[in-house]
């Protein structure tokens, strides 16, 4: 437990674009399956919340859609996800793929309309060298003024543990939101109808 002895609880939001890692990194940071995780775009269509309990406190995550222009019913739906969980946040992990160079304003207004902390997460640093990370740093660095940049590989779960105590170092001090043993808000129907759809997405186009 901290020095003071006391707890720190509370919400981060997951957010990105499509395909940058959300959910994968979701699983690592648990340990274990909560969030389905598919190459196809838009895997995600329902705030995931994961909660892991620890002697520090308790992290609460939302697993939010990848954020895009909304153009559809379902779109439109999927975006009122995001939003909702940047306002009833405490912490945002904005998420980037080390392979995108693209600067997403829209994305960006929504962080920027919430006012809270945010950390750039650059993700999937296993497929390039530690040159080209420092690169995806210097482009992303003066977009935002991040809390922290943190490279990692969710896949691999490199600097899983990094983000971890810095989540913890900025979540408000407090009790626990939920029962230790809770590791998740999706009932048992939803989470088996997910596992069945992830794989559908693995064998179908």
């Amino acid at each position: 437990m901290n020095q003071n002895n006391q707890r720190h609880s509370g919400y981060i939001a997951l957010i990105g674009r499509t395909n940058v890692g959300k959910s994968t990194f979701l699983n690592a940071i648990m340990k274990t399956k909560v969030a389905i995780v598919s190459d196809k775009p838009q895997t995600t269509r329902k705030r995931i919340l994961g909660i892991k309990t620890s002697e520090r406190g308790q992290m609460i995550f939302f697993d939010s859609p990848g954020v895009h222009k909304p153009h559809f019913k379902l779109n439109e739906r999927m975006m009122k996800e995001v939003e909702d969980a940047l306002m009833e946040s405490d912490l945002i992990l904005y998420f980037v793929s080390i392979d995108d160079d693209r600067e997403d304003e829209f994305l960006l207004s929504m962080i920027r309309r919430s006012g809270k902390t945010a950390f750039l997460i650059i993700n999937k640093i296993d497929k390039y060298s530690k040159a080209k990370a420092l690169e995806r740093i210097r482009f992303f660095k003066d977009i935002y003024d991040w809390k922290e940049i943190v490279p990692t590989s969710a896949k691999n779960g490199d600097n899983i543990d990094v983000i971890e105590n810095l989540i913890y170092d900025n979540l408000p001090a407090g009790d626990d939101f939920f029962p230790a043993e809770q590791w998740t808000s999706q009932s048992e129907n939803y989470y088996v109808a997910e596992l069945i759809r992830e794989n559908l997405l693995h064998l179908i186009r």
